[in-house]
């Protein structure tokens, strides 16, 4: 994003956000993540693309031999007795961590409760009129 969040601990800015004392306008949130797959994802490699939590899901059940979960799901998938119809909006990301593409998420959604308070498409951020409306930028 074009503005940095102020510098803190990863532990204070989790915590501020659980118990709600993060501003809509300090919603970016950047986890880092180290990913060893021997042989899938190359050793030293770096990615500042959008991914967000929800893409692990689809990513891993890709990684585990079904690159299809998420229009299964979509259609109705029976696992045991039951059968699940939901919609997931991860995206399967191996491409991206495995360094033969690009992410496939482009947009992030920031709401407060009820409220959408940002959004990030490509390098594009808007932030509601109540925490400064909008901006172009990058990283």
């Amino acid at each position: 994003m074009s503005r940095a969040l102020p510098a803190r601990s990863a532990a204070s800015s989790l915590s501020s956000i659980a118990d709600g004392t993060v501003e809509p306008s300090a919603f970016v949130v950047h986890a880092s993540a180290i990913i060893r797959w021997s042989g899938r994802v190359p050793v030293g490699n770096v990615e500042n693309a959008i991914m967000s939590g929800i893409d692990w899901f689809p990513t891993f059940v890709a990684a585990a031999s079904n690159p299809n979960i998420v229009g299964e799901l979509k259609r109705g998938k029976k696992f045991c007795d039951q059968t699940y119809e939901v919609h997931l909006d991860g995206y399967d990301q191996t491409g991206l961590i495995t360094g033969k593409g690009p992410s496939k998420r482009q947009e992030v959604w920031y709401f407060t409760e009820t409220l959408l308070a940002a959004a990030r498409i490509d390098d594009f951020e808007y932030r509601s009129p109540i925490s400064g409306g909008a901006r172009r930028g990058g990283n």
